[in-house]
Parts: structure tokens; C-alpha cells; sequence
């Protein structure tokens, strides 16, 4: 294997498949009296190499290839990334302490709020919005239908809306 530096670290899995680090020197004698190591896949990132699967290993170069593949079309039409379209007018902003007081104002509008709300609203209005749960999943934690988790959580909503416009 070639590389444009020498990786400082290498990452191999042991029999357990956790990571340990060895030293690349350590790992070319590994290699050179192990066979196996022929067969094994590595990815070298920031100076250092990896083992990883098969598929790690080629899911790993497919999205390389690609990316390669895109930058190559964005220089041949001179056409910009969607992914990189702002990037250079967010990178140039700096933070606007205005928008962020605002921010943590409606943070503490909104906690204060939820804290009016009924415990059962509390708890759904956690779960699905905090926790991420879907309604189907609090309807089987809580052994309720569906129908009335949807219910349920029009009724809190409606109910902070009124709490968040007396503030």
C-alpha cells in the first residue's frame, strides 16, 4: 500500500471486533508475518488507516467516487453544489447576538409554557416532540389508540399556542 504520508496510527479490530491502535510500524510487521492481513480492508483518513468491512469498505469509495464525480461535472458546466450553495455567505456572517437573545427568549417563553400545560400534555408534548417517539409508538407505550394520541396532541398544541400568545 502507497500512501501520500505515513499514517500515524493504525486501527485494527480484535477477535472481540473492538478497535485497538498499533503503530504503522508495528502494523507492516503484523502484515508481512500474517498473511490474513492481505485479505483485510483498510481506509486511510487524516493520517491514519482503518480496518473496516467489505462493505464499509466499498460504501466508503462509492461516496468518494461519486463526490469526485459531482465536482468534476461542477467544473466541466461551471455550475455550483447544491450542497455548497450559501456556504460562502454563512461563512462569512458572523453570530447576530440580536437573533440569538431572541432565540433563547423564545426558548424560555416556550419552556415556561410547556410547564402550564396539563401533566399528560407535559408528557406527550416530551415525548413526541422531545423524545422523538412517533404516535404510534407512545399509542403502544401507553396502551392508547392512535386516533387518540393524535387527539391528544391537537388539543396540548392548541392549547400552548393560547399559552405561548399571553406572553
Amino acid at each position: 500500500m502507497e500512501y501520500r504520508t505515513k499514517p500515524t496510527k493504525v486501527f485494527i479490530r480484535d477477535n472481540n471486533g473492538e478497535y485497538i491502535e498499533i503503530s504503522f510500524e508495528v502494523f507492516n510487521q503484523r502484515r508481512a508475518a500474517d498473511k490474513s492481513y492481505q485479505a483485510k480492508r483498510f481506509i486511510y483518513l487524516y493520517g491514519m488507516l482503518q480496518e473496516v468491512s467489505d462493505a464499509e469498505y466499498h460504501d466508503f469509495y462509492k461516496c468518494r467516487r461519486r463526490r469526485r464525480y459531482i465536482k468534476e461535472l461542477d467544473a466541466k458546466f461551471k455550475l455550483r453544489s447544491v450542497e455548497n450553495i450559501g456556504e460562502d455567505r454563512i461563512a462569512a456572517q458572523e453570530p447576530d447576538v440580536e437573533e440569538i437573545v431572541i432565540e433563547h427568549c423564545d426558548a424560555a417563553c416556550l419552556r415556561q409554557s410547556v410547564s402550564r400545560l396539563e401533566a399528560d400534555e407535559r408528557d406527550l408534548i416530551d415525548a413526541l416532540f422531545y423524545r422523538n417517539m412517533t404516535a404510534r409508538e407512545y399509542a403502544a407505550q401507553y396502551g392508547v389508540p392512535v386516533g387518540s394520541v393524535s387527539r391528544h396532541k391537537k388539543r396540548a398544541l392548541s392549547h400552548l399556542k393560547e399559552y405561548l400568545q399571553s406572553i
